[in-house]
Order: structure tokens, then sequence, then C-alpha cells
């Protein structure tokens, strides 16, 4: 695989203006899959994402910490002026495993955030090797059409002789030549289409006025002469990894709701200096225990939890369905790409048998041994098994894209 995608991007010669307008090259796929990382901004936005959960995390676990607070004040009372200022330091010490049901909803949260990164990672990989190999097949089909009308015209010559002879009539010279604004049409077409590759590429990659040049063959290294085991790729997609820490949130969601029926209990302390002037000199300090418990609440938390429970259920029932649908996909996905590499080997051949045929009736009509009609079938089939090959390569790539990304595998 990897020299499928060396081939790909070996010859990337990409030259890209930064901040000081100085040109960086980058070559090879390894350094294109770094471009995209650098800036692409899907990838970046997924990464600022993921940053965010992080934090969460953090946040979550912060309730375990003390809390500490500064505070100051200025009070008015029939004339007369008191000023305070001290320091307050808060600890709990439990509340019903809220906090340990936070913490493990955040960390549940970090690893379905992680798993949608890997999916973002993994499509834009998928678009990168698609680009990739649009670009590629771009520039051979703006080659293969140059060849095609060179030969177009090389026939048009060859029948204008004859009808110049009086051994072909004025139908033949006006088809051949219809074939030959086709033929150049279609290389204008190729090139355009190139332009438009080349954008698309520096689009994924994220650097929009990149120049690029390509070179490099359509030909597919990946192994399949063995089937995967795909129940164990199943659980390693990040599809199921999302959809499992999804299922791990809603269950600390249960707890949490739970925990509700508990009592809190804190532990706090405060010292500070109070006073008729400014500044403060008379001293206070102060500490205690504080517990609350809730009562009665009109049933909505016997409600919150019988809603929790409904919500666990759910993704229980979603992660089996989850799975069920990434087994179809992988199986899809290695059929398509066993499908596609099979069809290379048939319009190989058939390029080959088209090509022995051209060559045939082209020494056949230049001789008179064969018709127009039958020798301009001949080089319309030869020109659309050249096309069917070519189409052939790009779609065994793309299968093997679309398998890779099945599989979750992503920029990193």
């Amino acid at each position: 695989m990897a020299r499928y995608l060396k081939g790909i991007c070996t010859g990337f010669l990409v030259y890209a203006l930064f901040q000081n307008a100085t040109a960086a090259e980058i070559t090879g796929w390894a350094n294109c899959l770094q471009a995209a990382k650098k800036h692409n901004p899907d990838f970046l936005a997924a990464e600022a994402e993921l940053q965010q959960t992080r934090e969460a995390l953090t946040i979550a676990y912060s309730n375990w910490y003390p809390q500490a607070d500064l505070s100051a004040s200025v009070r008015t009372s029939s004339g007369r002026e008191s000023y305070a200022t001290g320091v307050s330091v808060r600890q709990l010490i439990f509340d019903g495993f809220k906090t340990p049901a936070a913490v493990g909803k955040a960390q549940a949260q970090l690893e379905k955030a992680e798993s949608r990164f890997a999916i973002t990672s993994a499509s834009i990989r998928y678009q990168l090797k698609e680009a990739s190999i649009g670009l590629l097949k771009s520039s051979k089909l703006m080659k293969m059409t140059e060849v095609i009308a060179k030969r177009r015209k090389q026939n048009v010559g060859l029948v204008k002789l004859r009808y110049e002879a009086g051994r072909e009539h004025v139908g033949s010279r006006l088809s051949a030549e219809a074939d030959l604004a086709q033929a150049e049409f279609e290389v204008e077409q190729a090139r355009r289409d190139h332009k438009l590759a080349k954008q698309k590429l520096a689009k994924v990659i994220g650097i929009p006025n990149m120049p690029i040049q390509v070179a490099g063959s359509l030909v597919g290294e990946l192994d399949i002469s063995q089937a995967p085991d795909i129940p164990a790729l199943v659980l390693n997609t990040p599809e199921i990894k999302e959809s499992l820490a999804s299922q791990e949130a809603t269950r600390w969601s249960v707890q949490a709701t739970y925990a509700e029926l508990y009592p809190s209990i804190y532990l706090s302390a405060s010292a500070g200096l109070e006073d008729n002037h400014f500044f403060p000199e008379e001293s206070s300090v102060s500490g205690g225990v504080s517990l609350s418990l809730p009562l009665f609440a009109g049933g909505a938390r016997v409600a919150a939890i019988s809603k929790a429970g409904y919500a666990l259920q759910q993704a229980e029932n979603n992660v089996q369905s989850q799975k069920d649908n990434v087994q179809f996909n992988l199986e899809q996905k290695w059929i398509a790409l066993q499908d596609a590499t099979g069809q290379i080997r048939v319009q190989k051949m058939y390029l080959q048998a088209a090509q022995a045929r051209a060559k045939i009736a082209n020494a056949q009509y230049s001789s008179g041994l064969v018709g127009f009609d039958d020798w301009a079938i001949i080089e319309n089939r030869l020109v659309s098994a050249q096309k069917s090959y070519l189409n052939s390569q790009a779609e065994q790539l793309l299968a093997e894209a679309q398998w890779i990304q099945t599989k979750g595998e992503g920029l990193e």
C-alpha cells in the first residue's frame, strides 16, 4: 500500500506561497499528508473541537479541588460605613457521587470526540487520495487525448488521399473530420479538467493557489489475496468507538441522576478583616461543615432517573445498529475493491485486443482490403478501450481509498 501511495504522490512538486511569499516544496505522500494536517481547515477545526473536549475534562476534575475566593466590600448603614475583606475556602467532601459521574462522563465524551476526530481525519485523507488520483488521471487523460487527436489527424489524411483518388466518398471524409474535431475538443476539455484537478488537490491540502505538477502511474498495490477479518476490523473503526463512548457517557449520566438523591457535604473556612474605617483591622476566622439533602422535587428526580434509563437503552441499541452498518459497509467496500481489481484485468485484455485489431485494420484500409465503416468502428473501439482502461485503473485506486477510509485510517 505504501508503494501505491508513493506512486500517487511521487512526483508531486508542490510550490506553496506562505506568509513571507517564500516558496516551500512538498514532495511525496508523507509530505502531502503533513501539508493537509497543517493547512486543511476542516482538520484544524476538528483539532480545535477535540481540544475543547479535553478542557471540559479538566473542568470536571476541578470540582475535586478546594475552591478559594477573595472578597472585599463596603457597606453603609444608618450613615455609617463598614469595610470588610477576606478569603474563603470550600472543599467538597461528598456530593452523592455527582463529581465522579461528571468526570466519567467527561472522559467518555473525550473518547467520543477522539473518535469523531478520527472519522474527520479519515474523510480528509480520502479526499486527499481522491484528489490525487483525479489529478493523476487527468494528467494521463490529457496525454492520451493528444495521442488520439494525432492519430485522428493521420486518419483524416489517409481518408483524404483515398477520397482524392476516387476510392472513398465524401461521407467517409466528413466522418473522419468529425472524429478529428471531437478528438481536438477532448484535448481542450482534458486540459481544462486537469487545471480543475490541480485546484481541487490544492483546496483539499488547504492552500488554494498552489501550483502542482504530477507524475506517476495509476497502479494500486494493495494485496487482496487474503480476505480480511472484518468482525475484528469492525471493533477498531472510529464509528464503533464513538458509539461505545456515547453509550458510556449515557451510563455515567444515569449515575449522575441517581446521585441527586444523596446529600452533599462541604467543608468550609474563612478568614478576614472587618472595621468601621479603612483599612479594616479587626480579624475574624470561621469554619464549619455544611450538609444539604434534597427532600422533594415534585417527582422530577424519579422521572429523570427513568428518562436516563431509557436513554441508556437507546444508546445500547444504537451500538448494535452501528456495528451492523459498519460491518455491511466493510463487506461492501471489500467486494467493490475485488470487483474493481478484477475489472482492470478485463479492460487490459480488451485494450490489447483493440490495439492489435487497430494495427491490422489500419494496414488493411491503407491497401483497400477493409472498407471505411469497418475500419472506423475498429478505430473507435480502440479509443473506447484506452479510455475504459484508464477509468478502470482510477476506479480501482478509488476503491482502495474507500476501503481504507471505511477502516478508519486517517492523516495520522
